[in-house]
């Protein structure tokens, strides 16, 4: 969110330099740098003050020769990215926490395709009949938009973090999923697969039945499908789809949970209607 200040009040000491700022949204800010700490960044612009805060920067453009000044941004644009880089290792492990729940039961054993196995054929159309759900859930910071159950209910625990529950009492063994959401700045893809792989293989109990790197539906968006067992410590098993998907805007990574399913070759249709409905900006 910008911050634009009515009068233009005292810039900050030192000389201003000629700079635009490019925004994650795709927008650009011509100015005058004023300023640079550990959170924003302050441009003159025409209409006053503009204070931009460094997690909504992709980059910002100096004129040539203010050495000075681009030594203190990419510092503070670093510096930045690695608390977002913390907060998406918090954000993911958090999403996974219902994995890693409860882990005193007999292990899950996993059957079918080893890991590494093609998941191509998830990303496509759900089969004929499958249903299309009512409920519409929109994130307009981040382009996303999908369909989930109607009387489901969708809570955010924390920010870009969203779970999907059927909320009923007598609803607690039906599938659910999670999404959670990282800007583009935060981390890339081939990281953000890595992590998700290492955060499911020190999870006890887990089995990762097969993996596979293929595009999602009609929008061809580069995604990674993982497929893995664990068990409840009720001795139930709980089939686990994590789905991690790039786009212009942002990284999402599903999570579904389905109580009692043990087959881990195939799609489930729930999995299936949710993706297919995923709409991402690009």
């Amino acid at each position: 969110m910008l911050v634009v200040l009515a009068a233009f009040g005292a810039a900050a000491a030192g000389s201003a330099a000629a700079a635009t700022v490019e925004l994650l949204n795709d927008e650009r800010i011509e100015g005058e740098l004023l300023d640079v700490d550990a959170v924003e960044v302050t441009l003159r612009v025409k209409s006053g003050i503009v204070r931009i805060p460094l997690r909504d920067v992709r980059d910002v453009r100096l004129a040539s020769g203010e050495l000075a000044w681009e030594h203190r941004l990419r510092r503070a644009i670093e510096r930045t990215r690695q608390q977002l880089r913390a907060e998406a290792e918090r954000r993911l492990v958090e999403g996974l926490r219902e994995a890693s729940g409860s882990r005193r039961g007999p292990a899950a054993e996993a059957s079918g395709a080893e890991a590494g196995g093609s998941a191509a054929r998830l990303f496509g159309a759900p089969p004929a009949g499958a249903n299309r759900f009512a409920g519409l859930f929109e994130d307009e910071d981040h382009g996303i938009r999908l369909r989930y159950p109607g009387h489901w209910a969708v809570e955010r625990p924390a920010p870009g973090y969203f779970t999907f529950r059927d909320p009923r009492p007598d609803a607690t063994g039906s599938w659910s999923f999670n999404l959670t959401v990282f800007d583009r700045v935060e981390v890339d893809f081939s990281g953000l697969t890595e992590r998700a792989r290492l955060v499911l293989e020190h999870l006890p109990d887990y089995h990762v039945a097969r993996r596979g790197e293929g595009q999602l539906g009609a929008g061809g968006y580069r995604a990674e499908h993982t497929v893995g067992l664990y068990d409840d410590g009720a001795g139930r098993v709980i089939r686990h789809d994590q789905v991690v998907i790039e786009a212009r805007r942002a990284l999402v990574v599903f999570e579904f949970f389905s109580p009692g399913v043990v087959q881990t070759e195939g799609e489930l249709a729930e999995v299936q209607s949710v993706l297919a409905s995923l709409e991402l900006s690009r």
